[in-house]
């Protein structure tokens, strides 16, 4: 081993390895000047206490799980309220709670009522690109499904349990049966937002109870008005039949003056039925399948057809569908294949921009053109936002007809607000339905199941005993149990190993999601296995291993190369000295950021954004050149965007969210110079911290120097330093030298 390295040297690197920020010039010359024998204790104890522990840690574990607020593949758009789970991770880790229960509740957090950490299951990529192709549909289903297997397996497992989704794993005891065992606890688990059950919650539900009285007082308002007038019930915004006498015709005409959002028309479908006799049933005559054609006024331009035609294949079908270029004088007229009795029309809305203003004519067979539906006869419907002067009803008069929408209007926004309350605080966490039965799939197939499989955890790690009609519930709760055991011969040792990584740049193990057979073996296996046992047999608590790997001796090692030692390991994987290593791009930012003494300490909550704002999500990302105070916080509170790499720190190795990170790369380019030399982030911190140094030493050039090179160093500059750094200060101004000082490796790297 080395020999201890100095106090100041000492500071910086626990300061960097466990917050990922440089220590302040006092926090370094408090822990050199205090000569307590028990001062470095004292240190390893402070630092576990700060709440930059956690923003620190919180990283390396929202790296292995893909954690991003965009949801990747082509739409990219943004998730939901995702950042409840991080700062989920963040507290957890600074509460200390034990590892056992934080992976519990990541898998089933609902039963444990922490609602945010399962947003564990669906942090990663999905593809949300609804398709109409059934086959494409449901391998994004079980690609979706895959996802939440390999995060599991890979993160709290070190297992590559994704490669026996179509046959047996090639290298590690792993079944494909295995692979569909697991599938078939998340089988019940899909993308999307719930309720957040807590303070927040409870808040949320008693201002609702409060609300719904006046909301119940409304809507009896509202229905004595629609039985006075005797009109009709509403539309129906996804599918309603429009009645009338039976009637010899050839053809139907709609004319439609506005939708409930005063915007272009849409429709699915509209379906003409025959008159049913003894000899005939009733069928849809206003099908492409019977010879109907359609025409209409001017149709909207889409990726996909828009068309009146597509009213015509009686199916509900994902971008084909009718939708008018105007917003009013809209007509459609549907021309069916011989002459019939028709009774009925069936009409299929979207949901939205649905038809509330529209007439209906039947063409006779000599060509004229009678009208059989007027959508004035019914009650407006919740959703219609026209105005006073746009709505008429028959036989209402003006007086009763304003009240009725007002009335609606009141309502409908009060709903709004009343059902934004009984939904609560909604989390990015996932949806848990109940799962349906899960097949083998041969060579991963979704249209060639083989025989049902019941949920379980690979069979190499022991049995959940489950039945197959197990509870969605119920089955991620055994596996989280199975998988926090202590009996589990994995998981503690998994985490170990990426706690001594993060500690020492290298795992024990250096494929740190890949413990099986393609993995790299470990250095130290008996290191390794006793760090597990220290782990369970101190209650699962992550900060009692970090104080133990903390106060160890091989720690606290110098950091400098001995060339005989070097040729014999050059990669220092048996730790005969401390591994210096580049600092991440986040600990870079905020180390900066503290040198300049412009960080901002707000914790928790939203993020703020790192590029402009963009109208669509298919637009290139244009990253922020400036930032005020909330973009100076800690990196972690930074808006990730999935696939994008960031301005400036993206080049040191920034992972984009769209792969599992175990370990980050270290790459060197003549990119990552530059972008730190000559970025106008590095060069408005390089002036606050140059204005800073010169308020706290007001007309003293050496003075300010040094207190730059202790901001930066956390050390005095020695005569030499000093006189290349006052050269450059006199010549070029003290901002220049904070810039150099920011760029040198003695800043960027943790020795």
């Amino acid at each position: 081993p080395s020999i201890m390295t100095d106090r100041r040297t000492l500071a910086r690197r626990i300061s960097l390895v466990m917050h990922g920020l440089i220590p302040t010039p006092e926090q370094v010359d408090a822990f050199v000047n205090d000569q307590a024998p028990d001062a470095y204790e004292k240190l390893v104890d402070r630092i576990l206490q700060s709440q930059h522990y956690g923003e620190r840690w919180a990283q390396h574990w929202l790296d292995t799980v893909r954690y991003a607020e965009t949801t990747g593949y082509e739409i990219n758009g943004a998730n939901g309220n995702i950042t409840p789970y991080r700062d989920y991770v963040i507290r957890a880790l600074n509460e200390d709670k034990p590892y056992d229960q934080f992976l519990m509740e990541q898998i089933a957090g609902d039963h444990f009522k922490q609602d945010a950490a399962t947003a564990f299951l669906v942090a990663g990529p999905h593809d949300v690109n609804r398709s109409p192709d059934p086959k494409l549909t449901a391998m994004q289903k079980y690609d979706g499904l895959d996802e939440m297997i390999k995060a599991t397996s890979a993160t709290m497992l070190g297992l590559t349990v994704g490669c026996a989704r179509c046959h047996d794993h090639k290298f590690d005891p792993i079944s494909q049966k295995d692979y569909y065992a697991m599938q078939a606890v998340f089988a019940g688990v899909t993308y999307g937002s719930r309720k957040a059950h807590g303070a927040e919650n409870d808040k949320m539900q008693q201002e609702a109870a409060a609300m719904k009285p006046k909301v119940e007082a409304l809507r009896e308002q509202l229905e004595s008005l629609h039985v006075e007038t005797k009109l009709g019930p509403p539309v129906d915004y996804r599918e309603y039949l429009e009645r009338f006498d039976s009637v010899l015709a050839d053809g139907v005409k709609f004319t439609i003056n506005a939708a409930n959002n005063n915007g272009p028309v849409e429709l699915d479908d509209v379906m003409v039925f025959i008159t049913p006799s003894d000899e005939k049933p009733s069928y849809n005559i206003a099908s492409r399948d019977e010879g109907a054609t359609a025409t209409s006024s001017p149709t909207a331009v889409g990726n996909q057809g828009k068309s009146a035609d597509l009213l015509l294949d009686e199916e509900r079908q994902l971008l084909l569908f009718f939708r008018s270029k105007d917003k009013s004088d809209v007509w459609f007229e549907i021309s069916f294949s011989k002459a019939v009795n028709i009774n009925r029309v069936m009409i299929r809305p979207r949901g939205s921009a649905v038809p509330v203003d529209y007439r209906i004519e039947v063409r006779t067979p000599d060509g004229d053109y009678k009208q059989v539906i007027d959508s004035r006869d019914r009650f407006i419907s919740r959703g219609d936002e026209r105005e006073v002067d746009q709505v008429e009803f028959n036989g209402v008069d003006k007086h009763t007809t304003e009240r009725i929408v007002e009335l609606n209007k009141q309502l409908r926004e009060l709903e709004q607000e009343y059902n934004k309350l009984v939904a609560g605080p909604q989390v990015f966490a996932g949806r848990f339905n109940q799962p349906e039965k899960v097949f083998l799939l041969t060579r991963g197939d979704p249209f060639q199941p083989s025989d049902e499989v019941a949920p379980n955890i690979p069979a190499v790690l022991g049995d959940l005993a489950l039945k197959p009609d197990a509870t969605e519930a119920d089955r991620r709760l055994a596996l989280a149990k199975g998988i926090a055991s202590k009996a589990n011969p994995l998981t503690a040792r998994v985490i170990v190993n990426r706690v001594w990584q993060h500690c020492f740049g290298t795992g024990i193990v250096d494929t740190p999601s890949d413990f099986g057979v393609n993995g790299s073996s470990p250095t130290h296996p008996q290191l390794l296995d006793h760090l597990a046992s220290y782990l369970m047999d101190h209650d699962w608590s992550l900060k009692s291993l970090h104080r133990y790997i903390l106060l160890s001796a091989t720690f606290r090692q110098a950091s400098h190369a001995r060339p005989q030692l070097l040729e014999k390991d050059s990669d220092t994987r048996f730790l005969w000295r401390f591994p210096p290593r580049r600092m991440e791009a986040e600990s870079l930012r905020d180390s900066i950021l503290v040198a300049s003494g412009k960080m901002n300490k707000q914790m928790y909550g939203n993020p703020f954004k790192l590029f402009e704002d963009a109208t669509s999500s298919f637009m290139k990302k244009v990253p922020l050149e400036e930032f005020d105070k909330d973009g100076w916080r800690r990196m972690i509170y930074a808006e990730k965007i999935r696939l994008e790499q960031i301005d400036i720190f993206g080049v040191f190795d920034c992972p984009d969210a769209s792969q599992l990170v175990a370990k980050r790369s270290r790459s060197t380019t003549a990119v990552q110079a530059l972008s730190l030399f000559n970025s106008k982030f590095i060069n408005r911190q390089a002036q606050f911290m140059a204005d800073l140094c010169a308020a706290a030493s007001p007309g003293d050039p050496d003075k300010q120097v040094q207190h730059a090179v202790q901001r930066t160093y956390g050390r005095e500059a020695d005569a030499e330093e000093m006189d290349v750094l006052m050269d450059i200060t006199h010549k070029l101004g003290l901002a220049t030298t904070c810039r150099i000082l920011i760029n040198s490796n003695e800043f960027v790297f943790i020795n």
